[in-house]
C-alpha cells in the first residue's frame, strides 16, 4: 500500500490505533504547517480522528499572537503539547507566559501528554 497522502495515512494509521500529530513548527525551520489557523485547516481538511494536533510552545512563541487564542482555537484536535522556552531551557526559566498556558488547557479540558524538549547542556 502506498501511503502518499493524509487522506490514506489516517485511515491506516487509524485501522492500527496509531494517533497522527501534525506537529506546528515555525516558518524558519519548516513550510508546511506554521501556526493553529494552518493547522486546524489541514486537519479539517483531513477529516479523520486519527489526525490530530501537536502545539509547541517554542514554535509558540514565533508564530502565535497568543497562546491561549491558538489553545483554544485548535480544541478538540489538541492531542499533545510540548513545553519548552524562547531559548529552549526549562519552563518557567524564560518569557513563555505559563499561567495563560494553563488556564486555556484548563479551558478546552486537555488531558493528553506534555513533554519537555529542553536544550539543557551548554552550546544547545
Amino acid at each position: 500500500m502506498v501511503l502518499h497522502s493524509p487522506t490514506v495515512l489516517a485511515p491506516y494509521a487509524g485501522d492500527h490505533n496509531v494517533l497522527l500529530n501534525v506537529e506546528v513548527i515555525n516558518r524558519f525551520e519548516q513550510f508546511l504547517v506554521n501556526d493553529s489557523h494552518e493547522a486546524l485547516a489541514y486537519v479539517q481538511e483531513v477529516d479523520h480522528p486519527s489526525c490530530r494536533i501537536l502545539l509547541d510552545t517554542f514554535h509558540m512563541n514565533i508564530e502565535e499572537d497568543s497562546f491561549g487564542d491558538a489553545i483554544r482555537r485548535v480544541g478538540p484536535y489538541l492531542a499533545a503539547f510540548h513545553l519548552g522556552e524562547t531559548n529552549r531551557k526549562t519552563p518557567g526559566t524564560g518569557r513563555i507566559p505559563w499561567v495563560e498556558i494553563k488556564q486555556a488547557l484548563d479551558d478546552i479540558g486537555f488531558d493528553g501528554p506534555m513533554v519537555m524538549e529542553p536544550c539543557v547542556m551548554q552550546g544547545g
